[in-house]
């Protein structure tokens, strides 16, 4: 509900989020996890960690390769000390 609000979600509305996001100065703030454990709807397309392809697909044709990195794994990784 948090995706969009009182409607069924599409992949394509986290796409609207990220780039709300990054107008903000927020794109090395994203990141995505696989967790989906304790919620009750999914987005279709996005319905378990197996369909993560599907969102990097549509991250791949919306945004640089730095970029969808950074979202997928860099942004997280760049934050654990080490």
């Amino acid at each position: 509900e948090f995706v969009r609000n009182g409607k069924t979600p599409v992949i394509k509305d986290i796409l609207s989020h990220i780039d709300h996001v990054c107008s903000l100065g927020g794109e090395r703030h994203i990141g995505f996890g696989s967790d989906f454990d304790g919620i009750d709807r999914v987005i279709p397309g996005l319905e378990t960690h197996k369909d993560y392809r599907n969102l990097i697909e549509a991250l791949q044709r919306s945004y640089t390769p730095s970029q969808v990195d950074g979202f997928l794994f860099e942004n997280f990784i760049s934050r654990i000390p080490f």
